[in-house]
């Protein structure tokens, strides 16, 4: 059935379990369409504008990126299927086309079509899928730190290899679950994407490392994923004029997505911008938020999306 179709209803996010000092919650909602339940959060004014968060994550990695933002946009965030509080695909596999037509389901039933589309690692090849898939009036795709190239060589081909069986053996979500009750190691991990974020940051990716079903999600929906197509449809896109206005931003000590993937879309789609933060990681935009919002509200106004006419945010608030 046509997600447009589907029966749309919206419930309070405790209904989710979203806790109470879950960030941004004010401005959560549960969203369900058929049997699928959504954990999303919108805010702001202004041109429509969807945030897609990346592997693991879930909206709380816009928690300080998105209010910036809002001053100028209207922000739709929703956790991604099987991520934060926001059920698995169900019966479809976690692939990136199902990730991107599901999201693209419920944009349809929300009517919210957006002009900059911003994703986060994972979430910028859903992006780019979604934007391809169909055309919206999208005008901007903005990847922060994206994933955009298979993983096919090295350790990058043994962990998604790994992934896939880690999602099916029984138990072993749970396994590391139990690690993720451990702080430190939580903290070696994020250190580990060549970011230093704070506590906070830190705890909120424990609490969802904590859930076991999360995890096997996660963990699912890495072992689905082909992007071998994503980067050749986009050059592809691109000489027919059908590309909205890319950008990428990039943190040049990102140890989890190499820089030389930006570098390398560059080259392919010259009308690509690029932006590198020195000094930061995979997380460049919880590490520098203003920044980031910064980069990107000078992004849209080259390319002619006017945001809203809020003063745009300090280098130093960061």
């Amino acid at each position: 059935m046509a997600a447009s179709h589907q029966l749309l209803r919206v419930c309070d996010p405790d209904a989710l379990g979203v806790p109470a000092d879950w960030p941004l919650r004010a401005a959560s909602r549960g969203v369900t369409l058929g049997a699928m339940r959504w954990h999303v959060q919108q805010m702001g004014s202004g041109p429509p504008c969807l945030l897609l968060h990346g592997t693991g994550a879930s909206t709380h990695t816009f928690r300080d990126l998105a209010p910036l933002l809002a001053a100028h946009f209207t922000l739709l965030m929703p956790d991604l299927p099987g991520h934060g509080f926001t059920d698995a695909c169900g019966d479809a596999s976690p692939s990136l086309d199902n990730m991107a037509r599901a999201v693209r389901g419920l944009m349809t039933a929300l009517e919210f079509e957006p002009e900059v589309v911003i994703g986060h690692s994972a979430g910028a090849a859903v992006a780019t899928n979604l934007v391809l898939g169909e055309r919206h009036r999208v005008q901007h795709l903005c990847g922060l730190n994206g994933a955009f190239f298979p993983f096919n060589e090295g350790v990058g081909a043994l962990f998604s290899g790994a992934a896939r069986l880690f999602s099916i053996v029984p138990g072993l979500p749970r396994l590391l679950t139990l690690k993720a009750r451990d702080m430190d190691a939580v903290t070696h991990l994020m250190r580990s994407t060549g970011s230093e974020i704070d506590a906070r940051g830190v705890a909120l990716y424990a609490t969802l490392l904590r859930d076991p079903h999360r995890v096997k999600e996660v963990l699912r929906m890495m072992g689905h994923w082909d992007l071998s197509r994503l980067v050749p449809d986009m050059v592809a896109a691109e000489q027919a004029g059908i590309l909205p206005r890319v950008h990428l931003l990039i943190g040049d000590r990102d140890r989890t997505v190499p820089p030389t993937q930006a570098e390398k879309i560059q080259s392919l789609i010259p009308s690509a911008t690029l932006d590198v933060f020195a000094g930061l990681g995979h997380l460049a935009h919880e590490e520098a938020p203003a920044r980031t919002a910064g980069c990107l509200l000078a992004h849209c106004e080259r390319r002619h999306v006017t945001p809203g006419s809020a003063t745009q945010p300090s280098e130093s608030a960061t």
